[in-house]
């Protein structure tokens, strides 16, 4: 379950890291659209990165956060692995 997260994982997560985002499905399947457009497959969870940054930026960054000038590394960790969901987002079946 993607908005939950794991009871096991989490202290150590949470340990090492300094923001959280949530991104709503909208944003989720905008950001799988925006990635395919240069030629970048991913499903919902994997284009989730790039969503949670775009709410960064739109939000101003988060204490420090985002720093203006530098870059930002977006890990996608999921292809298009519901052929007919990525097809009725995207508007074309994955490769």
């Amino acid at each position: 379950n993607c908005g939950t997260p794991s009871e096991v994982a989490w202290p150590s997560v949470s340990a090492g890291v300094d923001v959280f985002v949530a991104v709503s499905d909208g944003a989720a399947e905008q950001a799988m659209r925006d990635l395919d457009t240069v030629g970048i497959e991913a499903g919902e969870t994997g284009a989730a990165g790039l969503a949670g940054v775009r709410a960064l930026v739109e939000a101003g960054g988060t204490e420090g956060a985002l720093v203006a000038g530098r870059s930002v590394l977006v890990i996608c960790t999921e292809g298009p692995t519901d052929p007919v969901a990525y097809e009725r987002i995207v508007g074309h079946r994955p490769s």
